[in-house]
């Protein structure tokens, strides 16, 4: 009942449980990679690659430039196919990217009107979370 209320999976590794658009990755990845190594680990370490990749390519109206969907889905190809030593097959990696680009075009939509670099605050205003939008000075 606690795991409903406090909306908790306990299926997902504790380094995912603040990280929403990464642990939605991981359940894309896992689903995938868990055929060829059901270490939840290597998972992890795979959606929260893929999330900084994504993370770090976001400009304004991201979600409306192929260029810069193309550069994403290169970025991920490469990191699936050459760093990860899963011997993943090009129609995996293609089924895996397209589900997580569609998941990034939902859960990074309060990104489409700006940018902020990971890690980084905006000092001075505070960011209405529910809407995605900047709001005035804090």
């Amino acid at each position: 009942m606690e795991a409903v209320r406090d909306r908790k999976d306990t299926d997902i590794p504790d380094i995912l449980q603040d990280k929403d658009v990464a642990k939605a990755f991981y359940g894309v990845v896992y689903e995938s990679v868990n055929k060829r190594n059901s270490d939840k680990g290597v998972s992890v370490k795979i959606a929260i690659d893929i999330d900084t990749i994504i993370q770090r390519n976001i400009v304004v109206d991201w979600h409306l430039k192929t260029d810069i969907q193309n550069k994403m889905f290169n970025e991920i190809e490469d990191y699936l196919a050459d760093e990860t030593n899963l011997g993943l097959s090009y129609e995996e990696i293609d089924l895996i990217m397209e589900k997580i680009l569609n998941i990034a075009k939902r859960r990074y939509a309060k990104w489409r009107s700006m940018r902020l670099p990971l890690g980084k605050k905006l000092s001075g205003f505070l960011l209405n979370k529910s809407r995605g939008r900047l709001c005035g000075l804090a």
